[in-house]
């Protein structure tokens, strides 16, 4: 109408509604659409700043990482002439997209820059404090993640903001879980976390906790709610395009119907999230699914070939995580046993003892899951959390 009309600023203005309305959907194309009508449109801060922050929100769980880099670029520029709530807000979105491609240097740097130009309790500041305890976890420094995500829960119950508070019990929760500590509370927070972002209209973030809490059910056994939270979560995620939490709840739904001998829904689960891995570029979801994969092919006396090919995989499991690491070793130690008894090149026997050899993998397992082999239900639960923080 506006362009009819002959107004590329109003049409601009309305576009960059229009954006903002479409990344609460989780419509991603549509947003980066709209957005790049209101780039091409006008130099106006106000609108392309709103584009802008639209179109990161929508890019930021599984969109394009050099369109999202790009955007961020422009933000700082906008953000340099502005005040200091919308530099440290970039700064925060800078933090997020670090730490889900894995630059643990941008991220603590544009982590410690949002909180250097926050205020205490302000949004963005405590924000990136939990962006900082998410990145700490995954990497198995917990003492640090529990340290920031204890920091950014006294912040945010300082302050007049249901949105915050729900992502810090959302961030407590998963520190809570990746250290194996506490899952009846992690259970508790994730549901807070969930109510919370229901009620703020945070639905991408609601899938995420959904799926984190049904992690908690299964580390309590409580197979059948994991299995209704995961199918929910999936559900909602995909709903409202959250494609990484859709991914991950696959993985998790594998891993427990695997659990429950459910072997052949197990399979179709874990290949399905293995694929959307590749394609998503979630290396953590990928190294899980390939883990739960040789769980599965042990589990079921597979054939040699089989075993032989779902070894590889796991070995292409990236050491980065000890956790990670450790299982790798120990499947790989184990599996290789199977694998030759199955091939008649070894004596059942050495099963036993590939495994007895793997003992130091298990202690370092302990150590950096800190809950023993027997409990690693899931490879990585909650690893949806992954995509957590201002649409994601």
């Amino acid at each position: 109408h506006w362009l009819l009309a002959e107004l590329p600023e109003r049409a601009a203005q309305a576009w960059s509604v229009a954006a903002e309305r479409a990344a609460a959907l989780g419509a991603t194309r549509a947003v980066c659409e709209h957005a790049a009508r209101v780039l091409s449109l006008t130099r106006r801060p106000e609108a392309r700043w709103r584009a802008l922050t639209a179109r990161d929100t929508a890019l930021q769980l599984a969109g394009d990482r050099a369109l999202q880099r790009e955007g961020l670029t422009l933000l700082d520029e906008l953000a340099a002439s502005m005040d200091a709530a919308a530099r440290a807000e970039v700064q925060w979105r800078w933090c997020h997209h670090a730490r889900m491609v894995d630059d643990v240097a941008l991220a603590e740097r544009a982590g410690r820059s949002a909180e250097a130009l926050s205020p205490p309790g302000a949004r963005w500041g405590a924000a990136a404090t939990m962006e900082l305890a998410l990145l700490y976890a995954d990497r198995g420094r917990i003492a640090e993640a529990r340290e920031r995500a204890a920091a950014a829960m006294s912040a945010a119950l300082g302050v007049d903001d249901p949105w915050l508070q729900a992502r810090a019990a959302h961030t407590l929760a998963y520190v809570l879980l990746e250290e194996g500590s506490d899952f009846d509370r992690a259970l508790r927070l994730y549901r807070d976390a969930a109510a919370g972002y229901q009620r703020t209209g945070d639905h991408r973030r609601e899938a995420i906790a959904l799926l984190n809490g049904g992690a908690a059910l299964a580390q309590v056994g409580r197979f059948g709610d994991a299995l209704d939270a995961f199918d929910e979560a999936r559900s909602l995620a995909l709903r409202v395009g959250n494609a990484r939490t859709a991914a991950v709840s696959l993985e998790n739904r594998g891993a427990v119907r695997r659990a429950l001998g459910e072997h052949l829904p197990a399979e179709d689960d874990l290949a399905l999230a293995l694929a959307e891995a590749a394609r998503l570029g979630h290396r953590r979801l990928a190294e899980a699914a390939r883990i739960e994969r040789l769980y599965l092919a042990l589990g079921t006396d597979a054939d040699a070939s089989t075993l032989r090919a779902r070894c590889e995989e796991v070995a292409s499991v990236a050491a980065e995580h000890a956790a990670a690491g450790a299982v790798a070793l120990v499947l790989l130690a184990g599996s290789r046993g199977f694998w030759n008894a199955a091939c008649s090149e070894t004596p059942a026997p050495a099963v036993w003892f590939a495994f007895v050899a793997a003992a130091p993998a298990w202690k370092i397992l302990d150590e950096a899951r800190a809950r023993p082999p027997h409990q690693h239900l899931l490879a990585f639960a909650s690893l949806a959390a992954g995509g957590a923080l201002a649409g994601g």
